[in-house]
């Protein structure tokens, strides 16, 4: 479907993409790529149908500002000029005041992989984080398939480290508990700096939403 889609061939696409189940991880993805399909159809009430899916809390975890962007077009699409403005107010709304505090925090990490692999192991257990858009963001990555396969991988490590204790030969188990130490610290910081790469792409996301939004606004006015 995507290809169907770059090549402009949407009925297609909007077919192929209703054989995805719905069971895949990629699916809540999929029905933003759907609603976008939809908009070049001038089908905009579909569009808006596929969007407000996203506010059901079963998808209260998706990081993705671009969703309020093109329901915010689709209303001025239908000349619906209220509904797109208010659109775009409840964007700034939400994103204007956390913005600048979640860019700084991550900042502020530098490239510290340790904190960012302690920041989504923190949200998984519970803890929330303030800043709206950084809570979301990790709630996010917490639900990633990379993410996931990387996590699964690191307690693999964790599991074998505790098997060596049983090893009777004291040398031989000091030496591979060593060696499994270091590369779970390795592991580690792999997934502190997929993090690291994701929090940065969000923030990147949200500044090119403020200006489709700045876009939009200027439009409707």
């Amino acid at each position: 479907p995507r290809s169907q889609f770059a090549t402009q061939k949407f009925d297609l696409a909007y077919s192929s993409y209703l054989d995805l189940p719905k069971s895949s991880y990629i699916w809540p993805e999929i029905l933003f790529e759907e609603a976008w399909n939809s908009f070049y159809q001038k089908d905009y009430n579909r569009t808006l149908g596929k969007l407000v899916t996203y506010k059901a809390p079963v998808f209260n975890y998706t990081f993705n500002p671009e969703i309020e962007v093109l329901k915010a077009l689709s209303y001025m699409e239908m000349c619906l000029w209220d509904d797109s403005k208010k659109a775009v107010e409840d964007f700034y709304a939400y994103y204007e005041t956390d913005n600048a505090s979640y860019k700084k925090f991550i900042d502020s990490l530098g490239k510290d992989y340790r904190q960012y692999y302690l920041l989504v192991k923190d949200r998984e257990d519970g803890k929330f984080r303030e800043n709206k858009i950084l809570s979301t963001a990790l709630a996010s990555i917490g639900r990633d398939p990379a993410y996931l396969e990387l996590y699964s991988a690191f307690n693999s490590g964790r599991d074998e480290i505790e098997k060596l204790k049983g090893l009777p030969n004291d040398s031989l188990k000091a030496a591979l508990n060593e060696n499994l130490r270091e590369s779970l610290s390795l592991q580690r910081n792999l997934i502190g700096s997929y993090i690291r790469g994701q929090l940065q792409l969000y923030a990147a996301q949200v500044v090119r939403a403020f200006e489709d939004m700045s876009y939009i606004k200027l439009e409707v006015l």
